[in-house]
Parts: structure tokens; C-alpha cells; sequence
């Protein structure tokens, strides 16, 4: 697989007047602000879709979607678990019904918590993999053609202490786009840096990200460079501005890591194009100790 780091592309705008287009992870923080990229690639009718259905009272919310409904952009709000195949293909057949098929889905749906390896069972496991990958392959299954946007995270190509699960589900994410890709049909996965409306690792502080070579894009420019990945074709890439020689000192503190060292001079407010596969890190000495003795 190709790694590099290239400038972020220029921005570009999509074509979404057709059909509805589907978020899941809707209700979150995030949900709104991708309700309105769409609006602006003009989507008319967005379904915003999230297991615990849309909040009840929320004024930060609401005032979100309003500028959307002013601008006469039909919301439909569903409250459906993403990973129950029957119910995301009653979900589908609703929307044909109403006489907007959907055609494109961005799939936003998360489950982010911190927790030690050694502490992590296999239930925490398939809670944290539950949303993201079979959720995922649930929206594989149902749309073969149009958008086809998964929000992944650099943890995937990164890591994260804490976050073992969280990395593997995302890194997921980019192997369905690149199976996807091999069959010829759409996708395109992302593995977020930090940026304004987002921050790797659930939350935090910018500070804290500057320490590991993580800079804030502005959200403009973030979902700008989304639309241009999407024209382009681009199956799987990192969009991050990163300051990449505090970056390699903070990830290779035991020792050097392959990834890092592809990426070691790299410009600043890059594109990191990498397909999952490309993540395959060694492991530290002392790690690869401990997991020798362990059961398969």
C-alpha cells in the first residue's frame, strides 16, 4: 500500500440533489454539522438516524438544524440501531416509499470508551465493535451505489492508549472501503485528525493534541477536503493537519514504528492516503513478550 503525506485538496462540491441521504450517529455533536455538508452539496432530504432517537429539549440541537429547515431542507428524524439489518432495511424501504430512495449515507455511529487492554472482554469488545464495523456492514449490504462516506478515526493508523477497541473498529472501516473499491462500488473512508468539530480521542483538549503533533483544522476545510476525497475516488485516506516531527518523537518513544517512518518529512495540513492495511505496526519487544505466552 502507498503512504505518503500530501497538501489537502482543494475543496470541492458534490452533486447530492437526488433521493434522501442517510447520517447515522445523527443525534450526536457531529450529526448536525454533516446534516449541513450535505445541505450545502444540496441534499433536500436528510435522515438523521441514531439508536437512542433524537434528543427531546435540546436547544443547541435544534438551533443547529434550524438555518437547515429555513433553507427548506426536508429532516427526517429515525430512532434505529444501525447494526439490526431488518430494522436499517425497513428504514430503507420507508424512505423509497415516501418517494426518496437513499442514496448516499454517511456513516458516523461510535461507541468511544476508555479502557486498558487487560481489562477488555470480549463483551466490551463487541460493544465497542457493534456500531462501526457490524454497523457498517449493514449499510454495505444495503447500498450498493451513490455516497457512500465511513468517519473513521487516526487512531486507526495511530493508536491510542486506552482505545484498543475503538482503533480496531476504525481500521475496519478502511478495509471495507478498500473491499468496496475492489468491487467496483463507492466508498470513502476517513481517519479524522483533530479538527474543529472533532477530536481524536473522544474529547481532547487541543493542548493535549499539540503534545502528539495534532493541530486543529477548521471545519470548512475539513469537510472541503471530504468533498474533493469523494470526487477524486479516493477509497481510504487520513485527513489531519500534523505536525509531523512532534508527531514521530511522540509515537515512537519505544522504538520506531513503520508507518512513522514513511511519513517522517512530511508537510504540514497533510493527507495521509493509507489503506488500513498500511497500519500493520510492529510491536514493542516488551509487548510482544507478554502476548506470546496468551492464548490464541
Amino acid at each position: 500500500a502507498r503512504v505518503g503525506a500530501r497538501p489537502l485538496p482543494a475543496r470541492a462540491t458534490l452533486d447530492l440533489s437526488q433521493g434522501s441521504l442517510l447520517v447515522t450517529g445523527g443525534f450526536g455533536g457531529l450529526g448536525p454539522k454533516i446534516a449541513r455538508w450535505l445541505a450545502d452539496q444540496g441534499a433536500r432530504r436528510i435522515v438523521l438516524a441514531g439508536r437512542r432517537g433524537a434528543p427531546q429539549g435540546d436547544a443547541t440541537f435544534d438551533a443547529a438544524l434550524a438555518p437547515l429547515r429555513a433553507r427548506g431542507v426536508e429532516l427526517v428524524f429515525e430512532r434505529v440501531d444501525v447494526a439490526d439489518l431488518t430494522a436499517m432495511a425497513q428504514l430503507f424501504e420507508r424512505q423509497a416509499a415516501a418517494g426518496r430512495p437513499v442514496r448516499g449515507v454517511v456513516h458516523a455511529a461510535a461507541s468511544i470508551r476508555f479502557q486498558s487492554l487487560d481489562t477488555l472482554t470480549p463483551a466490551d469488545l463487541a460493544d465497542a465493535l457493534r456500531a462501526k464495523v457490524q454497523g457498517a456492514w449493514v449499510l454495505h449490504e444495503l447500498l450498493r451505489d451513490g455516497l457512500f462516506v465511513l468517519f473513521s478515526s487516526a487512531t486507526a493508523l495511530f493508536g491510542a492508549k486506552g482505545l484498543a477497541a475503538y482503533a480496531s473498529a476504525n481500521a475496519f472501516l478502511g478495509a471495507l472501503a478498500q473491499h468496496r473499491a475492489a468491487l467496483g462500488l463507492p466508498a470513502t473512508c476517513v481517519d479524522w485528525g483533530a479538527w474543529d468539530e472533532i477530536r481524536l480521542l473522544g474529547g481532547a483538549p487541543q493542548g493535549d493534541m499539540a503534545r502528539i503533533g495534532q493541530r486543529t483544522m477548521v471545519d470548512a476545510d475539513a469537510f472541503g477536503a471530504l468533498a474533493a476525497l469523494v470526487q477524486a475516488g479516493v477509497p481510504a485516506a487520513m485527513l489531519a493537519d500534523i505536525d509531523w516531527p512532534t508527531a514521530c518523537a511522540a509515537y515512537q518513544v519505544q522504538g520506531r514504528r513503520p508507518f512513522l517512518a514513511a511519513m517522517e518529512g512530511g508537510t504540514p495540513a497533510a493527507t495521509a492516503a493509507a489503506p488500513a492495511e498500511a497500519a500493520g505496526i510492529a510491536a514493542p519487544a516488551d509487548l510482544r513478550a507478554e502476548l506470546q505466552p496468551l492464548d490464541p
